[in-house]
């Protein structure tokens, strides 16, 4: 019960953040002394190193 209930609350969580509805997000966090700044920063440099990453791979996969 206490897993589905999570999943559930994940799953609301993740399909407004893809619909751009992160209001609700972003206040519990600045509310529990995150910076939201400080998480674009985060999340940017962590998406750059993946893409990165996934890029080298598709062309070392091109080069064999």
């Amino acid at each position: 019960m206490k897993k589905e209930f999570l999943d559930r609350i994940d799953e609301f969580l993740l399909s407004s953040l893809r619909e751009g509805k992160s209001e609700a997000v972003d206040a519990f966090l600045i509310e529990h002394g995150y910076s939201l700044e400080e998480i674009h920063s985060i999340s940017d440099k962590s998406f750059k190193r993946v893409s990165f990453t996934v890029k080298a791979e598709t062309n070392a996969e091109k080069d064999e």
